[in-house]
């Protein structure tokens, strides 16, 4: 099932034709500002995905990014220049294919909601089900 996500950054690869042609709901948030009101008003949104700019440092959106949400952080690379990777939780190089992208992103929005699935089991039952010495005591 798609999903709704956010973007930052400029569509020069127009991958948010390509998302939304599949499905997927997309807020584009062209600034930090943006982003970051996005993030607030979004509460449903279970990706970011940001596109490296020239000029733009894309950890700063990262950063606001994990400060406002625990949704999965997607990097359109652009260049071979330095970049924190390790910030991200998925990295999509320059020339990968739309279909190869889309499969990594629909993957990794399908682990996420697996994981929020088990921690709002533990959550309901924190102490799991009794043990058999737990239920004779």
């Amino acid at each position: 099932m798609p999903a709704q996500v956010i973007h930052y950054g400029i569509d020069d690869c127009h991958r948010l034709t390509v998302l939304r042609g599949t499905g997927y709901s997309v807020e584009d948030c062209n600034s930090l500002a943006q982003l970051r009101a996005a993030l607030s008003a979004n509460r449903d949104a279970e990706a970011v995905l940001i596109s490296e700019t020239e000029g733009d440092v894309p950890e700063a959106a990262a950063a606001i990014a994990k400060s406002s949400s625990r949704v999965p952080l997607v990097l359109f690379r652009r260049s071979n220049g330095f970049c924190r990777e390790e910030k991200f939780d998925l990295i999509v190089e320059t020339l990968t294919s739309p279909q190869q992208w889309l499969n990594d992103v629909k993957a990794l929005i399908q682990r996420d909601r697996a994981v929020r699935v088990r921690a709002q089991s533990v959550t309901a039952n924190p102490c799991g089900p009794a043990s058999h010495s737990q239920r004779f005591l």
